[in-house]
């Protein structure tokens, strides 16, 4: 087609909104890999943009390891929303971070978009049209396609072709190499326009001078040469050299008119915006047997599609090259477009570049929301915006906000409404016109403020005018420790420090407490504290702070100045033994006491528990001495089985009658899955030998699941491991299983016991309901064992 130059100064279109609500599902299935991959567990992150676009983060936990996606949903129907392909304010030849892209064009979301030129100046490698302006021509790539939408927003796969002419006075022509390209060589005719940023490309020192024809309302201004130029504001520059370079100064002279002819295929003067990609992953549903162009691996992606009926467009981006997501290869991307709706892909630029921006309402600029590969932004050419055009309407919902929904006990919590219209515009109210309430006798409120008063789960419920929202709470047990974040502070002198002070109740449960719950101690010369805010004194000096609610206490050391030094632990030991004993008071982080813990009365089922064990050598006279206490207590009792949570060596007899007869009925971890249903408990023993329990046997993590879903309300669950999950060489994992045990123990009120080996000391903790018990064995520094009575299945 003739394509116009003069299209190319149009301007762009923006506009914003902001987006809200996320909350968690459990799905059933949504793993998008090959058949040998296994889904163990998914979650989905879901809150809306703004009115017709959807945020999506779904997080998968696999037999291959953990794979993080993220998608925004558009409605193309929705007279809300815009979309366009935008740059950086600089032009798309200075590469800009996404988040600055988005930020600066006004839009509410947005992807990274073509793949380009890897240096500054930059280029895209294909097409670009913004607001129906063509603003880079295409690759003439016929491996890599493109992504259209059109002006009525109807979404279109593109394989194009460019061809352009100069056209001089006398008839001449010469053939344009491409529009706002980084030439190659620069024999044919590049066009540079204000939208490739201020200046041509300063070309290297080894390829001779280009000439340049300066060009305003399609008329010559000037002829020059050299190795770069400033690009007119309202105008354009041809550039080239040898072949092209000689016919602009023979055909051209100032003033000549010059006519430019721009032939693209298929037609795209029907476009409101362009943006070129790689390879078409999805075409009419089906996946292709081989992609033109492939980029193999398993890394970050990003893609972009569109539903059959063209009503709904998916952006996708996929984290990779990292413990939280391993990535996906370009069919697995494939796969993961079509199982979301997607007839029609385009494969864009991945692996560095992929990146999605998005704006959560409660927050004033968009944000990444991904976890982009090496943790820092990569400088991109462009991307694909999407802009709200909605104004500002009335209220329609209320979200409630606060610092924490855990509130502990005789303590308060400051409550908020963020009010939103049908786009999910922010309103302003008057936080004073909110009317509050709380279910469950839980507490009572004054004006937004809840004082907490008695244990357990409730509900908060906001109401302002006709419009209520409400939001689950937990008022926490009896408070059993206080701890300060950060407990070790180094400052300059005069600077401020924020302190937040927790609160953990007995059953493990934490909650931040509010500073009108806070009674501050300064202890030396250190500064001065108002409400959670420390200044430091502008002197050096070292002390504490010390935090107290009700009749707990916890301090936080701080060194003012010598902020020349490195300063280890060892440094703020010394500072809190000094003020210890200044203070006859330990200044140290108050410990919970687990109160399950009541003396055994015979009844029930009764265990020992040991850590790993060793048949086959003596025993050091210590564990010798535990052991045969332990087997004595054990036997009074007599025990339907004794526990080792932790590695059993087998081998030389054992003298010891007492002992004998303990360990003959034994059941140990690391062995594979097994399950025991007692009377008064269940045991699931878990095998984590090669690390953690997926990669010893990730079908473990399926019968677990199982396990704990078919376990009766109110059962007494103990899981034995062969080691710590804080030792799982995936902390993730860690972190799932410590999720998904606290989940069961609230839902269906399971008193759940972890019990593992390979400790150097016993310990025992609680945390989110849960119990953790940690087993020295024979070659610990303090060998123990544990007898357990269970009485009911309590």
């Amino acid at each position: 087609m003739l394509h116009r130059f003069i299209d190319i100064f149009a301007k762009r279109r923006k506009g914003f909104i902001p987006l809200l609500l996320a909350f968690l599902l459990a799905l059933s299935s949504m793993c998008s890999a090959s058949a040998q991959e296994v889904l163990l567990y998914n979650e989905k992150d879901v809150f809306p943009v703004t009115g017709g676009a959807t945020y999506e983060g779904i997080t998968l936990f696999t037999s291959l390891g953990w794979q993080k996606i993220h998608l925004l949903k558009v409605d193309l129907t929705s007279e809300n929303i815009e979309l366009d392909v935008i740059n950086g304010t600089q032009g798309l030849s200075q590469r800009q971070s996404l988040s600055k892209i988005v930020t600066e064009n006004g839009a509410i979301a947005g992807i990274n978009g073509d793949f380009f030129i890897m240096a500054t100046p930059s280029s895209p490698i294909g097409i670009q049209v913004s607001q129906g302006k063509l603003v880079s021509s295409p690759g003439n790539r016929s491996d890599m396609a493109a992504f259209g939408l059109t002006f009525d927003k109807i979404p279109q796969i593109l394989r194009l072709q460019f061809y352009g002419q100069v056209v001089a006075p006398n008839g001449n022509t010469s053939e344009i190499a491409g529009i706002n390209k980084i030439g190659a060589g620069y024999e044919k005719i590049y066009v540079y326009t204000p939208d490739f940023g201020k200046t041509t490309p300063t070309i290297p020192t080894s390829i001779p001078s280009l000439t340049f024809a300066v060009c305003r309302d399609d008329q010559i201004i000037s002829i020059q040469e050299g190795k770069t130029i400033d690009i007119p504001e309202d105008g354009y520059i041809l550039a080239a050299r040898g072949a092209g370079g000689e016919f602009l100064k023979n055909n051209f002279t100032s003033g000549d008119p010059v006519t430019l002819n721009l032939n693209i295929n298929p037609d795209i003067s029907n476009l409101k915006m362009a943006l070129g990609g790689g390879a078409v992953l999805v075409e009419n549903g089906q996946i292709p047997a081989s992609f033109s162009h492939d980029i193999p691996g398993t890394n970050p992606r990003t893609a972009i599609g569109f539903t059959q009926d063209k009503k709904t467009m998916i952006l996708a981006v996929v984290d990779g090259r990292q413990n939280e997501s391993r990535g996906m290869t370009q069919r697995e991307m494939a796969e993961l477009m079509r199982n979301h709706g997607a007839s029609f892909a385009l494969n864009l630029d991945g692996g560095g570049s992929s990146t999605m921006v998005t704006r959560p309402f409660y927050e004033k600029e968009p944000k990444v929301i991904n976890s982009v590969s090496g943790g820092v932004q990569r400088l991109i050419s462009n991307a694909i915006g999407i802009f709200a055009k909605a104004p500002k309407g009335n209220v329609h919902g209320l979200k409630i906000v606060a610092n924490s929904f855990n509130i502990p006990k005789s303590g308060h919590r400051s409550f908020e409404v963020q009010a939103y219209d049908q786009n999910y515009n922010l309103i302003d109210i008057n936080q004073e016109d909110v009317k509050w309430s709380v279910s469950d006798n839980i507490g009572a409120f004054d004006k937004n403020m809840l004082i907490a008063q008695n244990s357990g789960y409730g509900k908060v419920t906001a109401t302002y005018n006709d419009i209520q929202a409400t939001c689950d709470i937990y008022v926490l047990q009896e408070a059993a420790a206080l701890s300060i974040s950060p407990d070790k502070v180094h400052i300059a002198p005069g600077e401020n420090k924020d302190l937040e002070v927790f609160v953990t109740d007995v059953k493990g449960f934490k909650a931040p407490l509010e500073t009108v719950d806070i009674q501050w101690q300064v202890v030396g010369d250190i500064g001065s504290i108002t409400g959670n805010r420390l200044t430091a004194s502008n002197q050096t000096a070292a002390g504490a702070v010390i935090a107290s609610f009700g009749d707990l206490k916890t301090s936080a050391i701080l060194q003012v100045g010598l902020n020349d030094k490195a300063l280890d632990d060892s440094h703020f030991y010394n500072i809190r033994a000094e003020i210890a004993r200044s203070l006859n008071y330990p200044v140290l982080p108050s410990l919970i006491v687990d109160k399950s813990n009541k003396p055994v009365t015979g009844n029930g089922l009764t265990f020992g528990v040991f850590g790993n064990l060793h048949y086959s050598v003596p025993y050091n006279s210590i564990y010798e001495k535990t052991l045969n206490l332990a087997a004595a207590n054990m036997n009074k009792y007599k025990p339907k089985m004794n526990v080792i949570a932790g590695s059993v060596f087998a081998g030389a007899k054992v003298d010891d009658l007492a002992l004998q007869n303990t360990l003959k009925n034994y059941k140990a971890a690391g062995n594979g899955y097994g399950v025991l249903w007692e009377d008064d408990a269940t045991f699931i023993f878990l095998d984590a030998s090669k690390g953690s329990i997926r990669l010893t046997n990730y079908n473990q993590w399926i019968r677990l699941q199982q396990d704990l879903e078919k376990a009766p309300v109110n059962r007494t669950m103990f899981l034995v491991l062969d080691r710590a999950p804080e030792n799982f060489t995936d902390p993730l994992e860690k972190e799932l299983l410590n999720k998904i045990l606290a989940k069961y123990a609230k839902d269906k009120k399971l008193d759940i016991w972890m019990l593992h080996g390979g400790a150097d000391r016993f310990n025992a903790k609680v945390e989110n309901g849960v119990h953790s018990i940690s087993i020295p064995g024979v070659n610990a520094k303090e060998p123990a064992a544990c007898v357990f009575n269970i009485q009911g299945g309590n």
